[in-house]
């Protein structure tokens, strides 16, 4: 009696014989009837079998339509053994998809070819000297590949982000995919079905690499098991080297001295706030900042507004809107209620639709345009009724807003100015704007300093109250205590409701001598390159002036005096010491950033971009790229080329300069007896038909692998 294992693979090898029986016969294909279409295309064609280019003339090749059969390749033989498959196509419409299957007389099979065709009217695919490549494989399995992935970057103690490796696989097929790696000593890392998870052994800093392997699960890669008796098997892998790098993290932010408390009283506004006066440590290039309002419930809690409308109006006034509580918060819950008020009537109750997050207010009115339009929205989160009086008129049947351009509806009374963006050296001064002038009370902010790589880790928050009072008297003055001595600095005092933490009543202290405490500014003046951009060319003069009125001013230069000249050849860091009439003394420290030939800025223009850089390089540099956060730079202004200057990448991380003409012409620019020497730089342009892309009588070189393409 034969044995289960026998019989199994007696099994198999009967499937594969059978199969081999089915496919090995010349197949009777007969070429369509052209009268019955309208459209049609050509195709000349080669056939190759692995990396094997088939010159057989008995090689049929054939273009379907579900089962029906729209082109028959005709082989002409070209001389030297070589032929080409010239076909005709046919269509009922002008855009159609085709199969392809081939006949390879060689291994007497037939072939079904795993590229898709895409059949245009008129198109010619293909030419004698250049044939379209029609591709088979042993079994029908097609190799795979796999993608380069990016190098990872992360910082110690932070896992790198999960890659999906089908991302980067190159597959022609479906057939199921095995993932597996070769581990590194450096690295912990796993999959989870396709998902790549990598996280940096504990105390490993620096460059390590894994090897991922695809492995593709095909039948007939299962089937050909059967026969590995003979060391054989068509199963396909692809493998890809990835490169993981662990930095050692910056210091994270710290709002150290904390951003004091405000009051102001009603129609007076508050202080621009110095950001970078209060975040003292980190030591990242940039830094990003960022605020949320405190959003907590009302005590008591209000009573929510009546939402009954009373009367039917003959016309209407439509408003799409979405309101918010400065532009960090929407409203979000389903409690929610927007109230439309004229006349101290109800004229409207809408609340949030769940789909887009959006407020349909219909406002009922007459056919009579001009009366006044009051808004009350009622938030479930703060328990409270926020109020605008007359924020427009009504309309009859006009629409406000819309879904893609919603009306906003600003309803918190005071906000502060940050921007979407990064800040150089941490330098920004938040205005506070005082949104509705007739609010007197409080509102709280969390206030972010983060660094823009790795925001979730490397953070601080602290809280600030801003406070509009009715009259002065509800308002005191505070002085910070540095040294927690209980004494408070007369040069840093604040106006606020309540007393700020790490402040006090009084300013007797003269000697606070916190090192973060910094009592005055320093003013940086400069006009090399772009002026007065926060970065100065090496070597250029520098004005420095103390912000303080004192008896005397002693700077780490050795100079004395307010100001001073310096003329900095790199970025450096200067200290003054002010001493009052008093005998006691404050200092401040200001740094002095010198613009470097390195692009750290992929923007139009500012510090660190390439336009700024290009202001401040000596003639014959070179400028590079600060890879590998740095690698392009847009442009949306036409550059000009006054120096002879080499802008250089590398062969495998081409840095990409994109001119964007949409709102006006952007060219490079060489004047006369420059040249721009481009080397491993890729010149993207947008509607380049607006300017050429490199003007001027100087000369442009390219050298390395550099590549001008429309984007």
């Amino acid at each position: 009696m034969p044995r289960p294992g026998y019989q199994k693979l007696s099994w198999m090898l009967f499937l594969v014989l059978t199969a081999l029986a089915l496919r090995s016969q010349s197949p009777n294909w007969t070429a369509p009837s052209g009268n019955t279409y309208a459209y049609t295309a050509n195709v000349i064609a080669t056939v190759k079998l692995e990396t094997t280019v088939s010159n057989n003339v008995l090689d049929k090749v054939a273009f379907f339509h579900q089962s029906e059969i729209r082109g028959l390749g005709q082989m002409i033989p070209l001389g030297n053994g070589t032929v080409r498959h010239f076909v005709t196509l046919y269509s009922h419409q002008p855009i159609d998809t085709f199969t392809i299957k081939v006949y390879h007389e060689e291994t007497n099979h037939v072939y079904e070819v795993q590229q898709v065709f895409l059949f245009h009217n008129q198109q010619i695919t293909g030419e004698v000297d250049n044939p379209y490549v029609i591709s088979i494989f042993p079994e029908n399995n097609a190799p795979i590949g796999l993608l380069p992935v990016p190098d990872q970057v992360t910082i110690e103690g932070l896992a790198f982000d999960p890659i999906p490796m089908t991302d980067y696989l190159i597959q022609p097929d479906d057939e199921a995919v095995e993932w597996s790696l070769v581990p590194s000593p450096n690295l912990i890392a796993l999959f989870s079905g396709d998902t790549l998870k990598v996280a940096g052994v504990p105390g490993f800093t620096g460059i390590s690499q894994l090897t991922v392997i695809a492995t593709e699960l095909s039948p007939m890669a299962t089937m050909s098991a059967a026969r590995q008796f003979n060391g054989s098997s068509n199963q396909q892998t692809a493998e890809v080297v990835i490169t993981f790098q662990v930095k050692v993290p910056p210091l994270a932010p710290e709002w150290s001295p904390l951003i004091p408390d405000q009051g102001i009283v009603k129609g007076d506004t508050f202080q621009s706030v110095p950001l970078h006066s209060y975040e003292n440590k980190y030591n990242g290039p940039k830094i990003r900042y960022d605020y949320r309002p405190v959003i907590s419930p009302s005590l008591p809690a209000e009573t929510p507004p009546a939402t009954t409308i009373d009367s039917n109006y003959s016309a209407t006034m439509t408003l799409i809107a979405r309101p918010t509580f400065t532009p960090r918060y929407s409203f979000s819950d389903t409690n929610d209620v927007l109230v439309a008020y004229m006349d101290n009537e109800i004229r409207g109750v809408a609340k949030r639709n769940e789909q887009n997050g959006l407020f349909y207010l219909s406002i009922g009115g007459g056919n009579v345009s001009g009366s006044k339009v009051s808004l009350l929205l009622y938030s479930e989160a703060m328990q409270k009724n926020l109020t605008l009086d007359s924020i427009f008129m009504y309309e009859a049947y006009q629409i406000m807003g819309s879904e893609t351009s919603p009306y906003t509806i600003e309803f918190a009374p005071i906000i502060p100015v940050i921007p979407d963006t990064l800040f150089a050296a941490g330098i920004y001064t938040m205005p506070v704007m005082v949104k509705d002038t007739s609010f007197t009370g409080s509102m709280d902010f969390e206030f972010m300093a983060m660094d823009p790589d790795y925001p979730q880790m490397l953070k601080d928050i602290t809280t600030v109250t801003f406070c509009i009072a009715t009259d002065s008297s509800d308002l005191l003055t505070y002085y910070e205590d540095a040294d927690g001595d209980g004494l408070g600095n007369p040069l840093k005092k604040v106006t606020a409701c309540n007393q700020p933490e790490g402040y006090v009543t009084n300013d007797d202290d003269c000697n606070d001598e916190d090192p973060n405490n910094l009592g005055f500014t320093i003013s940086i003046a400069e006009n090399s390159g772009i002026a007065n951009d926060g970065r100065v060319c090496g070597g250029s003069a520098v004005s420095l002036t103390a912000i303080v009125t004192a008896a005397s001013y002693t700077w780490s230069t050795g100079q004395t005096g307010q100001t001073i000249e310096v003329f900095p050849t790199a970025t450096t860091s200067y200290t003054v010491t002010a001493t009052y009439s008093t005998g006691c003394g404050a200092t401040h420290t200001d740094t002095v950033i010198v613009e470097s030939t390195v692009v750290t800025d992929a923007g139009n223009a500012g510090p660190g971009t390439l336009r700024n850089v290009l202001e401040c390089i000596q003639d014959g540099g070179v400028i590079t790229y600060d890879y590998p956060s740095v690698n392009s730079s847009w442009l949306t202004q036409s550059l000009t080329i006054s120096k002879d200057v080499t802008i250089a990448g590398i062969f495998t991380d081409r840095p990409n300069i994109t001119l964007d003409g949409s709102s006006e012409p952007c060219s490079l620019t060489i004047l006369q007896n420059k040249t721009l020497t481009l080397q491993h730089i890729n010149i993207g342009v947008v509607q380049p038909a607006t300017s050429p892309t490199f003007m001027g009588p100087g000369l442009v070189v390219v050298t390395g692998v550099t590549q001008i393409k429309n984007e």
